[in-house]
C-alpha cells in the first residue's frame, strides 16, 4: 500500500510555495481516476486464464509511472521524495512481476513480501523520526500497517492462491498509489515565479517575486508563439528533407520525409534532456549562492540610484532568473516541457 501524508521538512533545500488555491484539482483526479482502472484490473486478473503475474506487473510498473511523473509537480519537497521513493518501490514490484517466469515461485514470495515489510516499516519509521511535528500521523501509521499485514498475507501464499494473492496484493498497492494522486497537492506553470524565487532563498523581497510573476506571466502568454515556431522550424526541416529525398509520388516518397522529422524530433529531444537542461540546471545548482548575493547586492539600493555596474549585474540575474522560470514551467507541464526541449534540441539537431 503506497500513502503517504508526511508534510515538508523544515531543512528542505528543495523550493516549493505551498499551494493553497493552486490545487490542480483535474490533474490530480485524472491521474487518481488512471490508477483506479488500474487497480480494478490488477484486481480481477485472476478471471482470465492469462498468466497473472505478468499482467499485474505491467499494471504497477504503469501506476508507478504516473506517480513518479506526478511527483516532479509535487508542492514540497518531502512530497516529491515521498513519490519517487514510492514508485520506485512500485516499479520494482512491478519488474519482480515482469520476470515472474524466470523466479522459483519461493523466491517470488519473498522478494514481494520483502518489499511490501520494507515500505511499511518506512512509514511507521517516518513517524518516529518526527514525533514532534504536528501532521496526520494515523494515515501514515494506518499505510504502514496495511504494508506489513500484506507482507505477511503474501507469505502465506502456496499453490492455487497464488495467483489471487498476487491480483490482490497488487491492486492494493495500486489503490494506494491512487490515493496519492488524488490527496497530493500540485503547482502549476503559474507558482514557477513564485518557485523560483524561493529557490533562491529571497522569498522575503517583494521587489523580486513581483519582478518573477511578471517574468512567468510574459512566459505564459507567449507560448502561442513558441508553438508557431516549432511548427514553422518542422516545416523547414519537412523541406529541406523533402528537396534531398525528392518527390516520387510514392507512398514510401511521401512519408519518407515525415519520417526523417520524427528522427529530427527524437535526436532534439534526447539533445535538450539529456545534454543541454542537465548541463545548465548542474551549473545553476553550483553556482545558486554567488546568484543570490549577487541579487542581494542589486536589491539593496532602489533601482533609480543603482550605478552602471549594479545595473549590468542585474541584467544578467535578470536574464539567469528568466531562464529558471522556463525550467520550472517545464517542470509542473507536460507540454511546456515538450516546446521547451523541441526549441532548445531542434537547432541542434538540424546542424
Amino acid at each position: 500500500m503506497a500513502m503517504q501524508h508526511t508534510p515538508a521538512d523544515s531543512d528542505s533545500t528543495v523550493p516549493a510555495p505551498q499551494p493553497g488555491g493552486t490545487v490542480l484539482t483535474r490533474y490530480r483526479c485524472g491521474l487518481g481516476l488512471a490508477a483506479v482502472v488500474l487497480g480494478v484490473l490488477a484486481l480481477i486478473s485472476p478471471l482470465s486464464r492469462m498468466e497473472v503475474q505478468g499482467r499485474v506487473g505491467l499494471l504497477l510498473v504503469l501506476a508507478a509511472l504516473l506517480e513518479i511523473g506526478q511527483g516532479f509537480r509535487r508542492a514540497t519537497a518531502a512530497a516529491q521524495r515521498q513519490a519517487w521513493v514510492s514508485g520506485g518501490i512500485s516499479l520494482l514490484m512491478g519488474s519482480l512481476l515482469i520476470h515472474a517466469p524466470y523466479l522459483a515461485t519461493s523466491a517470488l514470495i519473498n522478494f514481494l513480501a520483502g518489499w511490501f515489510g520494507f515500505d511499511g516499516l518506512r512509514y511507521l519509521f517516518g513517524v518516529l523520526r518526527r514525533p514532534g511535528q504536528d501532521q496526520p500521523i494515523a494515515m501514515t501509521i494506518v499505510a504502514g500497517l496495511a504494508n506489513l499485514l500484506i507482507a505477511a498475507f503474501v507469505l502465506t501464499a502456496r499453490g492455487p492462491t497464488l495467483a489471487w494473492t498476487v491480483a490482490i496484493s497488487g491492486a492494493v498497492r495500486i489503490f494506494g498509489t491512487a490515493s496519492n494522486l488524488f490527496l497530493a497537492q500540485v503547482l502549476s506553470a503559474r507558482d514557477s515565479g513564485q518557485t523560483a524565487v524561493t529557490s533562491l532563498g529571497l522569498a522575503d523581497h517583494p521587489v523580486l517575486g513581483e519582478l518573477a510573476e511578471r517574468i512567468a506571466d510574459e512566459e505564459s502568454a507567449r507560448s502561442a508563439l513558441d508553438r508557431g515556431w516549432i511548427v514553422g522550424f518542422l516545416a523547414t526541416l519537412f523541406a529541406i528533407h523533402l528537396g534531398r529525398m525528392g518527390l516520387d509520388r510514392t507512398f514510401l516518397g511521401v512519408v519518407s520525409p515525415g519520417f526523417a522529422v520524427l528522427g529530427d524530433v527524437a535526436i532534439a529531444l534526447v539533445l535538450a534532456f539529456g545534454v543541454v537542461i542537465p548541463v545548465s540546471v548542474l551549473f545553476r545548482t553550483v553556482t545558486q549562492g554567488l546568484a543570490r548575493r549577487g541579487w542581494e547586492w542589486c536589491l539593496s539600493v532602489p533601482r533609480e540610484s543603482q550605478g552602471w555596474c549594479r545595473r549590468l549585474v542585474q541584467g544578467v540575474l535578470h536574464r539567469r532568473l528568466r531562464h529558471s522560470i522556463r525550467l520550472w514551467q517545464a517542470r509542473y507541464s507536460f507540454r511546456t516541457a515538450l516546446s521547451r526541449g523541441l526549441q532548445i534540441g531542434l537547432p541542434l539537431s538540424a546542424i
